[in-house]
């Protein structure tokens, strides 16, 4: 019975220095300017100090996602509006005209693919973020 009480005993210690103390290994070398001569690029955490680097990434994520967007957006009706004038400008027979116009709409839907493409980019490392700080959507 004694030998049970002591094995539970070990355990219950083992998990509780696994739940309080650094038992979270990063492996993260500095930026060799940082990087000192004995460092091992290894960096012990706590469950708490890991959670809150991730809060804080996570919040930073936000942010620039947060400005990505309102720039997105601000692009986007601006493309929107040019779009939208083009059909009423008229080349009146001029080919020359004619041949800008068609340059023009086929740079605005290049320039929006790139918008969209560059919105799905940065949504996609939002959502990986979110989802490696336990705050999936």
């Amino acid at each position: 019975m004694a030998a049970i009480f002591t094995r539970q005993q070990a355990e219950l210690t083992e998990i509780t220095a696994l739940l309080t103390g650094p038992s979270i290994e990063l492996h993260r070398p500095a930026p060799l300017v940082r990087r000192d001569l004995a460092d091992t690029g290894r960096e012990q955490l706590t469950l708490a100090d890991a959670r809150a680097r991730m809060r804080s990434a996570s919040a930073e994520v936000t942010g620039l996602v947060t400005a990505a967007e309102e720039a997105w957006n601000d692009v986007a009706g601006r493309l929107d509006a040019a779009a939208g004038d083009l059909p009423e400008v008229d080349p009146l027979g001029d080919q020359d005209l004619a041949g800008e116009i068609s340059a023009v709409r086929a740079e605005l839907d290049w320039l929006r693919g790139l918008l969209t493409a560059a919105a799905g980019a940065v949504n996609g490392y939002q959502q990986a973020v979110l989802v490696m700080g336990g705050q999936q959507r």
